[in-house]
């Protein structure tokens, strides 16, 4: 597993606009659209594409498709904020769901909730969970991927 650190100036400060205590509720939800699909771009790069031709009004030309299906996982409830930009960016993304509450005592989460599309085994899933902490959850959201069949799993974390 690697980690990747988006390390760019606008997501550096859609963040510090995150943190702000004095940043309103429509604001925070705005901030944290952009920043999701400034991730899935970045978390995009190395998709495999296939070379096309396509038709434009004036004559033919060269381009590139994604391949692949792809699916996304938010992790409820924070993980919705992230799954518009998704959407909007990949619309032909399937969506599946895991929902893990944490004992407030122990800080364990345990999964109350699991509905991933069918045949998930060898497409690429992403995992949309805006808040990292200890990786607890993120771990456990990628146990149950895996166990579904994911191979090929990219969480995306503000």
């Amino acid at each position: 597993m690697s980690i990747h650190v988006v390390d760019h100036p606008l997501v550096r400060h859609f963040v510090t606009s995150l943190r702000d205590e004095k940043t309103k509720p429509s604001q925070f939800r705005s901030q944290c659209k952009r920043l999701t699909t400034l991730l899935a771009i970045e978390a995009s790069k190395d998709f495999h594409f296939q070379h096309t031709e396509v038709q434009t009004p004036l004559e033919k030309t060269s381009g590139g498709v994604i391949t692949g299906p792809l699916v996304a996982v938010p992790v409820l409830r924070a993980g919705l904020g992230m799954l518009d930009p998704i959407v909007e960016l990949f619309p032909d993304v399937s969506v599946g769901y895991i929902g893990l509450a944490r004992d407030e005592e122990t800080a364990v989460a345990s999964s109350y909730y699991v509905k991933l599309p069918p045949d998930i085994e060898g497409l690429t899933v992403f995992i949309l969970d805006p808040m990292l902490a200890t990786g607890g959850s993120a771990a456990q959201a990628i146990d149950q991927l895996i166990l579904a069949g994911a191979e090929i799993i990219i969480m995306l974390s503000i």
